[in-house]
């Protein structure tokens, strides 16, 4: 799984979603959605790591997604925290209980 280090609202039920959703579907890329929206973390399978990890500037993971499109099956699901992110100390601040 990749998990963005600035959405500590991840909540355990989108990661199991994701474990789930991997056990009967072959995609590559298992990446959650949230109202047509792409979010975080993904699911990637073991036969995608080693490129992953190849990736040099001035390439990104966008590319890496561009370039893999046809393999990403989206699971959609009803958690706008796959969304949120939290860049600032105002960020914080906005989020917390």
């Amino acid at each position: 799984m990749i998990v963005l280090g600035d959405q500590p609202q991840l909540q355990l039920s989108t990661a199991a979603s994701l474990i789930q959703e991997q056990e009967t579907n072959p995609a590559p890329l298992i990446i959650p959605s949230y109202q047509m929206r792409r979010g975080h973390p993904w699911l990637v399978r073991r036969e995608l790591w080693e490129e992953i990890l190849a990736i040099q500037p001035p390439k990104t993971l966008r590319d890496f997604l561009q370039s893999h499109s046809s393999q990403i099956h989206y699971l959609s699901l009803d958690t706008p925290t796959i969304l949120s992110d939290m860049d600032t100390p105002e960020d914080y601040q906005k989020s917390r209980p």
